[in-house]
């Protein structure tokens, strides 16, 4: 959607996806939208500037080439993608207004562009002006960085940051274009830990990005991305912008050639962005901004000095362009601490809306109890409540665990949860006997005592949890415990060890909550390991617990579950085990590397039970037989 060259039609009919009609001036004949003219064309598609009827709007009509639109793995990404950015609302993200997620397949967005309809990019300032000032490229590097954090925020990277996808408003803000080839990360997670072979993308401008501005890991697999490469193209534009010249071109004096009077700080910056390893980036664009904010910028004088030949009305415009930057920096700043004090709001009203549920809860278990008491008596400790806490000694080695009292819960994520998934269809269930569900996450020590091995890739502490061991290897290890359980002090009687049922750990890990989390609608680094925060497994119960006692439940590595993975059958349920046969495994909780959507209640995934991943770990229950 970039540039002001007015092709007046289609170039070649070849470009036109199937079942588009050309009318008589050789424009794309598609509903409600009165073709203008063609603005652009690139690897992934033609954009038109339209007219929307009957909103009588200018707007702009990316059309995807023919080939993508025959695609039917392409077609069923690009609905659930059109799904998630037709949501996005950000004063520096181009809005999509509709998309037809039927062949042939175009999205519709907003046009930005002047009173002439003409648009313009960062490429066409750079390309006129070279290298930009300082304080410019700070005030669009804030706006920028709000914005794409904001996409990393609903799972969303970018993929293709370059100068042609940063447009220009008539009041000289900025606007991040063409999220059509981003990546969810649904799919991100899935290309990584998938056997997909590593496909190279050489061509700039190829539909998995720009050469130029496209991280080492991006350049070698387009499907290998996340949040630190949108970071690298971040600022290998920065670069791009304060220079003039390319970031991967840089020789070690580049940057103090071309730009003497920008503060150190901002090379800095640049270089860490720049990093060939994403591990030694910087790990957030939140990260990022704070790092922008912090930077001591060095403008030109306000006033001249002696013997200068600037014009005053020069000075004046730099003072004005410094007042809108420090006015810029600190709208985003009170925006962010604006959403600080929602978030912290919000938390503290789950809270007691978590607690006025478990008691809400409590009373309905008291009253089920005496109403299906002949059902419960067999259970030895259906008298525990919630949070009851029984420590054994097995092989030298404590494991502790909490209480789960039987009880009724909606498992599954509503339709108004944020970042939810299809496959999360809430519904009722019931779980007529209690167990017991470890405190934590099975560790190190635990399985090389009982095991005499260690399979995990991350060591150095024997509280570490064990990973790297199968579904498979799980059973083995349960079936060697359930033989030391018999003669171990204070077993409970008529208990087994198990791995939890899906539905067992959901309701272990909501513990009376109904939020996204069983903290409440959003996730901390302080309250989880997650987001590739520490970029590796930390010891067990490193993070506060839940109202039950349960440590971990969201990130630090998957807990393998008993059942086969399939889809939720309909209506409430009495003690489900899953699906009666399949191919994979039910492992749920998230994992120390992913974002905190994959780290919810209620998000489901899955793997082959014979394989090990680094991700991936246990929790063990004990359940009454």
């Amino acid at each position: 959607m970039t540039g002001n060259s007015h092709q007046p039609t289609v170039r070649n009919r070849a470009e036109l996806p199937k079942g588009v009609s050309l009318d008589n001036g050789g424009f794309p004949i598609l509903p409600d939208l009165e073709i203008v003219r063609r603005i652009d064309a690139g690897g992934f598609g033609t954009c038109w500037l339209a007219k929307q009827h009957p909103f009588e709007r200018h707007v702009a009509v990316k059309m995807l080439h023919a080939e993508l639109s025959d695609d039917p793995q392409f077609v069923d990404r690009f609905k659930r993608e059109m799904k998630i950015l037709a949501d996005f609302r950000h004063n520096h993200i181009v809005q999509i207004y509709t998309a037809s997620v039927k062949p042939p397949l175009y999205y519709v967005m907003e046009f930005v562009g002047n009173d002439n309809n003409d648009s313009q990019t960062l490429a066409d300032i750079l390309q006129n002006n070279g290298q930009l000032d300082v304080a410019t490229v700070k005030r669009w590097a804030l706006q920028i960085i709000d914005a794409l954090h904001y996409a990393h925020q609903k799972g969303v990277i970018h993929r293709d940051i370059k100068p042609q996808n940063i447009l220009l408003m008539q009041n000289r803000t900025v606007k991040v274009a063409d999220f059509g080839i981003a990546k969810l990360n649904a799919d991100t997670i899935k290309g990584i830990e998938t056997n997909t072979q590593p496909k190279a993308v050489t061509n700039t401008g190829s539909s998995f990005g720009t050469w130029d501005y496209m991280a080492p890991e991006q350049q070698e697999n387009a499907k290998d991305v996340d949040e630190r490469s949108d970071i690298y193209s971040v600022g290998a534009l920065f670069y791009r912008m304060l220079t003039g010249r390319k970031a991967k071109e840089r020789s070690r004096n580049t940057f103090r050639k071309q730009c003497p009077d920008v503060p150190a700080a901002w090379e800095e910056l640049l270089e860490e962005m720049l990093e060939p390893d994403r591990e030694d980036r910087l790990q957030t664009m939140e990260k990022v901004l704070k790092r922008i904010n912090n930077i001591d910028q060095i403008v030109h004088q306000v006033h001249p000095p002696e013997k200068s030949n600037v014009h005053e009305d020069e000075f004046v415009r730099i003072q004005r362009e410094r007042e809108a930057l420090e006015a810029e920096e600190q709208r985003l700043l009170q925006e962010h601490e604006e959403r600080q004090a929602k978030e912290a709001a919000e938390k503290e009203k789950q809270k007691r809306l978590a607690a006025a549920q478990r008691e809400l809860e409590e009373k309905k278990q008291r009253i089920e109890t005496l109403k299906r008491g002949e059902m419960l008596s067999p259970q030895p400790s259906a008298r525990n409540k919630a949070d009851d806490r029984m420590a054994l000694s097995i092989k030298g080695v404590d494991y502790a665990f909490r209480w789960c009292p039987p009880g009724r819960f909606m498992m599954g994520s509503p339709s108004s949860e944020a970042d939810r998934l299809d496959s999360e269809t809430q519904h009722e269930v019931t779980l007529s006997r209690g167990f017991w569900m470890l405190e934590t996450q099975v560790t190190q020590q635990m399985w090389e005592s009982v095991m005499g091995n260690n399979p995990s890739y991350f060591k150095g502490s024997k509280k570490l949890p064990v990973e790297q061991v199968s579904w498979n290897d799980s059973q083995e290890y349960i079936k060697k415990l359930n033989t030391l359980l018999a003669g171990t002090p204070g077993a409970p009687a008529g208990y087994k060890f198990s791995l939890p049922t899906e539905s067992q750990w959901e309701y272990a890990c909501r513990a009376g909550t109904t939020t996204a989390y069983h903290f409440g609608n959003s996730l901390s680094a302080e309250q989880a390991n997650f987001n590739g925060n520490i970029s590796q497994t930390r010891e067990v119960g490193s993070y506060p617990s839940n109202v039950w006692g349960l440590y971990d439940m969201h990130g630090n590595v998957y807990e393998w579950c008993l059942d086969w993975y399939g889809d939720y059958p309909s209506g409430s349920l009495t003690d489900p085990v899953g699906s009666p046969t399949g191919s994979i495994r039910v492992v749920r909780g998230g994992s120390w590397h992913l974002i905190a959507r994959y780290c919810r209640s209620a998000f489901r995934s899955s793997y082959d039970p014979a394989a090990g991943r680094y991700s991936i770990g246990l929790r063990l229950s004990l359940v009454f037989e």
